[in-house]
């Protein structure tokens, strides 16, 4: 955990599970799906609020599980609800799409993703939620956006006659495609940006280019560069208004423990 008033690192205790997805929902850092194993579970850990010692916090479960069990979904929240997309188990991919209500605490399914899509980030720009930089089967470059406002009054999918495909209009659209894979979304200063990937997919193409989305023209550009190449990273904005981008995979195959800031 980063302090952005002292500039420190504080180590918390470790999550019972891997390939997990993390959020803040109701104040609480919490982690989204992921296992033990490679088994997909469906259950939300929170790290504990109780006035304790760093390591004698404990991850529990402080909200109800999903509906579906899923590896390495894309998340979201907003003032009212966290969003779940897409992810993997052992035997597939998904589209599947729920939103949790944090008030009531009850989970709805809406409208699937136009393809299953795992691994990818989430970010919501103004009053749009986009999902991208993950791994779909297809170029792996691909964006798809929607509405907050449709996603929350679309319909749940009919599962039981077409898996993964949703019953109401799609309220999901395709963007612009990136131009590299493996890029990480974030929104800072109202603009939405992709941060690092790779060209082709291969740690050795990785980039170190940070690209702005343009809503006018549906199209990308790059506006700066970090000092570190890097692909399948995190990037996250502090309250500070600083945006940070942490790990990832370089040029050579590793990863990365470089941290690099930004500000405007």
């Amino acid at each position: 955990m980063f302090n952005s008033r002292t500039g420190k690192w504080t180590v918390l205790p470790e999550c019972p599970k891997m390939f997990f997805s993390i959020a803040v929902v109701n104040g609480q850092l919490t982690a989204i799906g992921g296992g033990q194993s490679y088994e997909a579970t469906n259950t939300l850990l929170s790290l504990s609020r109780k006035r304790l010692g760093i390591f004698q916090q404990k991850w529990i479960e402080q909200f109800p599980p999903m509906t579906y069990g899923r590896n390495a979904p894309a998340v979201a929240t907003t003032n009212t609800s966290l969003i779940v997309a897409g992810g993997w188990s052992p035997y597939l991919k998904n589209a599947l799409v729920e939103m949790m209500d944090i008030q009531t605490l009850q989970w709805a399914t809406v409208a699937s993703l136009p393809y299953p899509l795992d691994q990818a980030t989430a970010t919501i720009c103004g009053d749009r939620l986009y999902i991208g930089g993950g791994i779909t089967g297809r170029s792996n470059k691909s964006v798809v956006m929607c509405e907050v406002k449709d996603l929350l009054q679309s319909q749940p999918q009919s599962l039981a006659t077409r898996p993964g495909l949703s019953s109401s209009p799609p309220v999901w659209k395709e963007v612009t495609p990136l131009a590299v894979k493996l890029s990480s979304l974030v929104t800072f200063q109202g603009q939405l940006l992709a941060v690092g990937g790779s060209t082709t997919g291969r740690d050795a193409d990785s980039t170190s280019d940070v690209m702005q989305y343009d809503v006018t023209t549906n199209s990308w550009k790059v506006i700066s560069r970090m000092k570190v190449k890097r692909n399948y990273c995190f990037a996250a904005v502090l309250p500070n208004s600083t945006l940070m981008v942490c790990g990832g995979f370089t040029p050579d195959g590793d990863i990365t423990v470089y941290v690099e800031l930004a500000s405007v």
